[in-house]
C-alpha cells in the first residue's frame, strides 16, 4: 500500500494561479502554506484562509514563500517541491543507529526537526483552524477521518525505524489488520503483550525509544489520553519522580524487540 505521506507531497495539476477553478488543489496549497508559517488570508476574520479561493491573500503568501526560498512566485513543480520538502525529509530519513530504540529516537528527532503541525495559525493571540487537520496529520493518520494524531505519529516513527533496520516491533502498529490510532487500544495491546510497565514499579532504566503514556479521563472514565517517546535512558526512580511530578505520567512502556 502506498504510504499516506506520498499522497501529501504529490503535486496536483500544475501550475496553479489566481482564479484557479481546482478548489481541492488550492486547498492543498493553502494548507501547506499555513503549516509552513505563511498567511493565505487578508483579515483576521478569514484566518487561516483555507477556503479553496486562490485570491490576493493566497497570491501574497505564495510570493512571500517564493522570496524566502529564492524561487519564482509561480506554483509549479519546483515551488511544490520546495513547499513539501520537509515531509519528504522526515519520511525519507534513515537512522544511523543499529539498536532499534536509538533508531526510533533518531527518526522521531528527524520528524520533529521538520516541524510537523496541524493546519492552524495563531492570530491575535488565538489559535484558529481545524484540529487534526492538514497534510502532516493525514500523513500520520492514513485513510481515516480526522482524529488525534499523537499515537499515529509515534506509530509511524516506530514503523519507519523498524523498517530501516529490517526488524520487527514486539507490539506492532497494525492490530487485527488495521492501523491502530487510539491510545487506550494501544495501551491494552501492550498489556496483552506483557510490555506495559507501571511507572511506580520500574526496576531498571527506561530504554530510549520506549513509549510513555499520559493518564487522563475519557468520557468520565480514567484512561490514557496521550503518548510520547522516551528519548534518553535514566535511573528509574529519578525518571518516575520527574514524570509524576512534572507531567502526571504514571506509566511507561517498553515495546522494543529484544
Amino acid at each position: 500500500m502506498t504510504n499516506p505521506y506520498e499522497a501529501e507531497i504529490a503535486a496536483p495539476a500544475l501550475p496553479l494561479a489566481r482564479g484557479s477553478a481546482d478548489r481541492l488543489a488550492v486547498i492543498r496549497l493553502q494548507e501547506w502554506l499555513v503549516v509552513r508559517g505563511y498567511k493565505p488570508w487578508s483579515t483576521a476574520a478569514g484566518a487561516p484562509g483555507i477556503d479553496g479561493d486562490y485570491g490576493a491573500a493566497t497570491a501574497s503568501a505564495v510570493a512571500a514563500f517564493a522570496a524566502d526560498n529564492g524561487i519564482a512566485a509561480v506554483v509549479d513543480e519546483r515551488f511544490w517541491f520546495k513547499l513539501t520538502s520537509p515531509m519528504l525529509a522526515a519520511f525519507g530519513f534513515r537512522p544511523r543507529a543499529k539498536a532499534l530504540g536509538d533508531a526510533i529516537v533518531e527518526v522521531a528527532a528527524a520528524h520533529v526537526l521538520q516541524k510537523p503541525a496541524e493546519a492552524q495559525a495563531y492570530v491575535d493571540g488565538r489559535l484558529v483552524g481545524e484540529d487534526n487537520s492538514g497534510p502532516w496529520c493525514r500523513a500520520y493518520l492514513g485513510p481515516v477521518p480526522p482524529a488525534p494524531w499523537c499515537q499515529a505519529f509515534v506509530n509511524r516513527v516506530r514503523d519507519q525505524a523498524a523498517a530501516a533496520l529490517g526488524t520487527a516491533l514486539e507490539v506492532p502498529s497494525s492490530m487485527a489488520g488495521r492501523f491502530d490510532l487510539w491510545v487506550p487500544d494501544f495501551v491494552e495491546a501492550c498489556r496483552k503483550g506483557g510490555k506495559f510497565l507501571s511507572g511506580r514499579s520500574l526496576a531498571g532504566p527506561i530504554a530510549p525509544g520506549s513509549m510513555f503514556f499520559v493518564p487522563g479521563v475519557i468520557s468520565g472514565a480514567w484512561s490514557h489520553i496521550h503518548v510520547g517517546i522516551v528519548t534518553a535512558s535514566s535511573r528509574s526512580e529519578e525518571h518516575t519522580s520527574e514524570l509524576q511530578s512534572r507531567f502526571g505520567i504514571s506509566y511507561a512502556v517498553f515495546c522494543l524487540k529484544k
